[in-house]
C-alpha cells in the first residue's frame, strides 16, 4: 500500500484515540473495507453490499468499498481500489 494510506491511518486513529467522533467512524468503515478487502482470494467479481464497480473506470476494473449511510459523513473515509494495482503488490486509495 501507498505509504500515504499509512499516513492518513495514523492521523485518523490519533484523532480517533484522542475522542473525534467523525474519526472513530471513519475508521470503523476503513477497518471494516480492509478486512473485507484482505479476504478476498483474488479480483472481485461480482458486487457485494460492501464492495461496488466503478463502471466509469476506464482501461483496468476498478472497485470501491461501500458502507452503510452516516448521516453528515458524506464519502469520506471510502476506498478505491484497483484489482489489478492491489494484486500487484499495491492496495486501497482513499478517496475524497
Amino acid at each position: 500500500m501507498p505509504e500515504e494510506f499509512f499516513d492518513y491511518l495514523d492521523r485518523l486513529e490519533a484523532k480517533a484515540t484522542e475522542g473525534d467522533v467523525q474519526s472513530t467512524k471513519v475508521l470503523a468503515h476503513v477497518v471494516a473495507a480492509l478486512t473485507d478487502l484482505a479476504a478476498l482470494p483474488g479480483p472481485p467479481t461480482v458486487e457485494t453490499p460492501g464492495l461496488k464497480r466503478v463502471r466509469q473506470s476506464g482501461r483496468y476494473p476498478v472497485w470501491r468499498t461501500a458502507h452503510p449511510f452516516d448521516k453528515g459523513r458524506g464519502g469520506a473515509g471510502d476506498l478505491l481500489v484497483s484489482a489489478r494495482y492491489r494484486h500487484c503488490g499495491g492496495g486501497p486509495v482513499r478517496r475524497g
